[in-house]
């Protein structure tokens, strides 16, 4: 669990290399460790980030050096870009030979030069979402049904990615590019100042015109998942597996629920087909890894399924007569030659029982 803002100390629990924001109080650490590590720093001082990484402890190598070199380095002006830098912007990227070929660092060093210091990302972001003159204001031309259309394809296929507005300026541009339609409407409705740039649009323009409807479609792909069974559920039976020197052994847990206490690791494991499950729904991903498995191996059905009979059996000795037999007594096998393609297409089978050829009429079921 995340801790609360504004408390005085990093948690030891946090995950090495986490994703989430930085907290006021990391951000805080890694200044103090620069500052008395390397004290007077400068951009050609050399800098041991594994040992940085080590000490901050939340965070690894790549975040601590790029949060240094984009946020807290000194002398780096986080505030609002001023009429002056941005003209300054403008004639700088104006001189370069290859617009389409642009080097953010050499473009921040020759803003340095004249005294404004912001970092690769910043003069990045602050070029693409605000003072480049190919821009598109959506309040000027609305989006067109291509867009709109590679907008809602890229939110149903990434509905929660973290890079989720990447992918879409990204993919909204390229249909500008390489739609001729989608690219003289842009050029038409923009004025003649323009007409010679290649049309783009905004990220932060995007994200202000479209926040509502990518969260309807956010909440729209998440009722469509399936939800998972409840703990309590008759269908959610636990079995305790842990691996010892040879084999697989399994253990029957009587409590539906497991404890803290219990072994290394507790799995769900799938449950017998029952009246209100849907049985297409379950056999689905397995006839699916079943067809995949047998033709990246490029043998028949039938071959497969034999080989994964003999991998299973291969691979559980006899246990000890304390605990149950994963292979002989838990999960029966009939022989390979009863196994057929007609089995992947039985609607008695559940997943687990069609991976090892098991009806649901055979004595040992799983449950």
């Amino acid at each position: 669990m995340q801790e609360p803002r504004g408390s005085s100390t990093v948690s030891a629990a946090s995950a090495v290399g986490s994703e989430a924001r930085w907290r006021r109080e990391e951000m805080a650490l890694l200044e103090s460790i620069m500052q008395t590590s390397y004290p007077g720093w400068t951009e050609t001082t050399v800098v041991d980030w594994t040992a940085v990484a080590t000490q901050v402890g939340s965070r690894d190598v790549w975040q601590c050096k790029q949060k240094w070199m984009r946020s807290l380095r000194p002398g780096l002006n986080l505030g609002p870009w001023s009429d002056q830098e941005d003209r300054l912007l403008m004639d700088v990227m104006a001189a370069l030979p290859s617009p389409a070929r642009v080097d953010w660092r050499q473009v921040a060093y020759d803003l340095e030069k004249s005294n404004f210091r912001r970092s690769m990302k910043q003069v990045k972001e602050h070029w693409e979402d605000h003072i480049n003159p190919a821009i598109v204001p959506i309040h000027e031309v609305p989006l067109t049904k291509a867009e709109l259309a590679i907008i809602r394809e890229t939110v149903m296929a990434y509905p929660h990615s973290g890079k989720l507005w990447v992918l879409l300026i990204r993919n909204v541009n390229d249909v500008i590019k390489t739609n001729a339609d989608v690219m003289t409407e842009l050029l038409s409705g923009r004025g003649p100042g323009g007409q010679n740039l290649t049309p783009v649009r905004s990220k932060s323009d995007l994200k202000k015109s479209l926040q509502k409807m990518v969260t309807r479609i956010q909440k729209e792909q998440a009722a469509l998942a399936p939800a998972p069974p409840s703990s309590d559920s008759t269908l959610f039976r636990k079995t305790t597996l842990w691996e010892t020197p040879g084999r697989l052994s399994v253990k029957r847990r009587t409590s539906a629920r497991a404890t803290a206490s219990s072994s290394p690791a507790t799995l769900p494991v799938a449950p017998a087909l029952e009246p209100v499950m849907n049985p297409n729904a379950l056999l689905a991903p397995a006839i699916t890894a079943v067809h995949e498995a047998s033709r990246a191996m490029g043998c028949s059905l039938d071959e497969t399924l034999a080989l994964l009979r003999d991998a299973i059996s291969a691979s559980v000795p006899d246990p000890p007569t304390t605990e149950v037999d994963a292979t002989t007594s838990f999960l029966r096998l009939p022989p390979a030659d009863t196994m057929r393609e007609a089995d992947l297409r039985s609607d008695d089978l559940s997943p687990a029982q069609l991976l090892v050829g098991l009806r649901t009429s055979d004595p040992a079921t799983i449950a």
